[in-house]
C-alpha cells in the first residue's frame, strides 16, 4: 500500500481484520487487510504453513471480523486478536501467525539457520562507490538530536549492551597470520607531509579537543559511579 491509498484508507476506513480457521472452527490466522486481501487466499509465501493448509483445501473460507477501520485501528485489532487467540510456534495458542501483528515484523522468530545465511550474505555484501557516495552526501549536515545522543549514551552504558558489544569485537579479532601480513605491510610505509599536517590539525581542531575532553569526563564519571569513594 502506497503513501497515496495509506491516506485514503485512514480517512474512510477501508481497512479491515480477517480471520481463517480450520476445518474444526479453530482460527489458525488473523491478518489485516484492504480491498480484496481477504479473497485472495493464497496471498504470498511469507507464511508457508497457513499457505499449505490453503492448498490442502484444510480451511474455512476467510471472514472478516472487524470492518470500517483507519489503518491504525485495524493493526491494534490486529495485535489484540493475535494475542487474544495465541501463537502456535510460541506455544500459546493455535495461530499459525509468524509475527505479534502491526507494523513490521514485531514478535517474528528468526531460526539460527536463518540468521547464519543473513550474516553470510551480510559479509559478502558490497556498496559500489556510486553507491557509497550518495549515503555519504545523504549522512552530511545532519546531526542527531539531544534526546537521541542521551538515548544511545543510556542503551551503550547498560550492562547486557555492553557484554554484547564486547563479545561482538573478541570475535572479530583478526588471528595472528593476519597481524602479520597487517604488520609487514604497513612496515616503512611513511605518510605525505599533507597527510602528516591534515592529522595535526584536525587533532588540534577546537571540536576534536572538545570531544576528547567529553569522552574523558565520561569515563571520569563511570568510574565515580563504580567507586564513588575511591580515591
Amino acid at each position: 500500500m502506497d503513501e497515496d491509498e495509506l491516506a485514503r484508507s485512514q480517512e474512510r476506513g477501508a481497512c479491515y481484520v480477517y480471520r481463517i480457521d480450520n476445518l474444526e472452527g479453530v482460527p489458525v490466522y488473523i491478518r489485516k487487510g484492504g480491498g480484496d486481501r481477504y479473497r485472495d487466499r493464497l496471498w504470498g509465501k511469507r507464511n508457508p504453513q497457513i499457505t499449505a493448509l490453503i492448498k490442502a483445501a484444510q480451511t474455512r473460507k476467510p471472514v472478516r471480523v472487524a470492518s470500517g477501520l483507519r489503518e491504525t485501528e485495524a493493526f491494534a485489532e490486529e495485535t489484540r486478536l493475535i494475542a487474544l487467540h495465541g501463537r502456535a510456534d510460541l506455544g500459546a495458542g493455535t495461530l499459525l501467525n509468524l509475527t505479534d501483528g502491526g507494523i513490521g515484523q514485531r514478535g517474528r522468530i528468526v531460526p539460527p539457520e536463518h540468521r547464519a545465511k543473513i550474516a553470510a550474505f551480510a559479509r559478502t555484501r558490497t556498496h559500489t562507490p556510486e553507491t557509497r557516495a550518495k549515503m555519504s552526501a545523504a549522512k552530511k549536515g545532519k546531526s542527531k538530536s539531544p534526546e537521541h545522543v542521551a538515548n544511545v549514551v543510556a542503551a551503550l552504558r547498560r550492562p547486557e549492551v555492553r557484554e554484547k558489544l564486547a563479545a561482538a569485537s573478541r570475535a572479530r579479532r583478526q588471528s595472528p597470520e593476519a597481524r602479520a601480513k597487517l604488520s609487514a605491510s604497513l612496515s616503512g610505509r611513511k605518510l605525505s607531509p599533507e597527510h602528516v599536517a591534515k592529522m595535526r590539525a584536525r587533532k588540534q581542531s577546537p571540536e576534536h579537543i572538545a570531544k576528547r575532553l567529553a569522552a574523558i569526563r565520561r569515563r571520569l564519571s563511570g568510574a565515580a559511579e563504580i567507586s564513588p569513594t575511591a580515591r
